[in-house]
């Protein structure tokens, strides 16, 4: 497109400079023959030659005038689409950090849970644990005197059975303490909390408790 144009514009250009030539061959010839019919006939020749080589000038003014803005245009057209890619390398690599950011966090979360459950864990053998209010009730004393049993015999959760028995022990518990409305909401968000940290420990790597506690 951009070459057609181009090559419209030399010719355009070229047949204006002829018409300029043949105006002034028409003036020439009319002026020395103004006084007989060749003269007329050059004279008015001439003057169409003037009116065409003005037509040409014009039409070559208006397609230089159209390749600029056409320039214009596919300059602005390349700075479009370069903004546009550069927004969406933008919004990706937002997305990209928010995602990084979202694991950090989960990491970070996930590391305190699994440190405080071993906290605990070292405090239920040392028979010292502090369990929260909800679980001091003695409808769940049996549940609880079997959780710090097996907690006490934990050696990690190499054994199957025994993380199973564990993680039973404490989902059956959970759900007990959370569906029981005679017990302050609070306390049971405290108590369920709790478990959930213990049920950590079965959803531990599989390596003896005394190789995790140093």
């Amino acid at each position: 497109m951009k070459t057609a144009c181009t090559t419209a514009v030399v010719v355009a250009l070229i047949a204006a400079s002829a018409a300029q030539a043949q105006d002034s061959y028409g003036t020439y010839y009319g002026y020395h023959h103004r006084s007989t019919a060749l003269g007329d006939w050059y004279a008015g020749a001439g003057e169409l030659v003037r009116a065409q080589g003005a037509f040409l000038k014009d039409e070559a003014a208006a397609a230089v005038t159209w390749l600029e803005v056409d320039r214009g245009r596919e300059a602005f057209r390349y700075e479009m689409e370069e903004w546009r890619q550069q927004d969406r390398l933008d919004r990706q690599r937002r997305v990209e950090a928010k995602a990084e950011a979202r694991r950090s966090r989960q990491r970070a979360e996930e590391d305190v849970r699994t440190a405080t459950a071993q906290v605990l864990l070292q405090d239920i053998r040392d028979g010292m644990p502090v369990w929260p209010e909800a679980l001091q009730l003695p409808k769940y004393a049996g549940s609880k005197t079997m959780i710090e049993s097996l907690l006490r015999n934990w050696d990690g959760p190499m054994d199957t059975s025994f993380r199973s028995a564990l993680a039973t022990e404490l989902g059956v518990l959970e759900t007990r303490i959370a569906a029981d409305t005679s017990v302050n909401f609070l306390q049971r968000v405290e108590a369920v909390r709790t478990l959930r940290v213990l049920m950590e420990l079965t959803e531990a790597d599989a390596i003896p408790a005394h190789l995790a506690m140093r």
